[in-house]
């Protein structure tokens, strides 16, 4: 009989390059749930608290804290430690009284971004399909499903803004506009999109980026459409 996988840790130094962690203090790191953000680009709530905030030194004080209503995820309450979080989330510790905004660093692993007022949260939009009664749906990069009726024109790689799980507002990924790099060598790195270059059957589509007096290319996948 086979034996089954941990589903709850896996190996610190198995684990994908995002989580940033230490990798030899312990054998294991918490396993974040599936369903939000790609499993290479998310982190357990729990790992957070433990290794980024420090904010606790054991995995059981930080699941105390998250079980005890002290956290919330883009201002929904929080009670499962290995709830998954990525780019573009907000998160607030009441204990702290502090929020943080999660972005990218150079080397592909998250950041904790602290911020005093509201911050745009901008979702890139990976999937839009018609439900039930001609309904538009919008797929975005964090897993959520949300609806367009208001903003039918939206398509896929642009950008949307979300406030009380409704749409606000759309920025488009058009050549002139402005973007952010997500993944990739240039990660971090924002500028004009010069070019859009329509892939192929054997090749993605890339993007000529314009970042100071560099000039780059990606893959449009590595971007998202950010405001002005």
């Amino acid at each position: 009989m086979g034996v089954k996988a941990n589903r709850r840790h896996i190996k610190r130094l198995a684990s994908s390059k995002y989580i940033g962690v230490s990798r030899k203090s312990s054998a294991y790191v918490a396993k974040p749930l599936p369903g939000r953000h790609n499993k290479t680009s998310n982190v357990a709530l729990k790992t957070v608290l433990t290794e980024k905030l420090a904010l606790t030194t054991t995995g059981k004080e930080a699941e105390k804290i998250i079980k005890g209503k002290n956290i919330k995820v883009n201002g929904n309450t929080i009670i499962n430690p290995l709830y998954p979080v990525g780019f573009g989330d907000i998160i607030e510790i009441h204990v702290l009284g502090e929020n943080f905004f999660i972005n990218n660093t150079k080397n592909g692993s998250f950041a904790l971004e602290k911020i005093k007022e509201p911050k745009q949260q901008l979702f890139k939009v990976v999937g839009k399909y018609k439900a039930k009664g001609n309904k538009v749906m919008l797929r975005l990069h964090d897993g959520r499903i949300i609806s367009a009726d208001k903003f039918k024109d939206t398509n896929v790689n642009d950008s949307v803004d979300v406030k009380n799980k409704e749409i606000s507002s759309v920025v488009k990924l058009e050549e002139g506009g402005k973007c952010l790099v997500i993944k990739g060598n240039h990660t971090s790195q924002s500028g004009i999109i010069r070019k859009i270059i329509t892939g192929t059957a054997t090749r993605s589509s890339l993007v000529s980026i314009s970042s100071g007096k560099e000039n780059f290319e990606t893959t449009l996948d590595n971007i998202i459409a950010i405001a002005e």
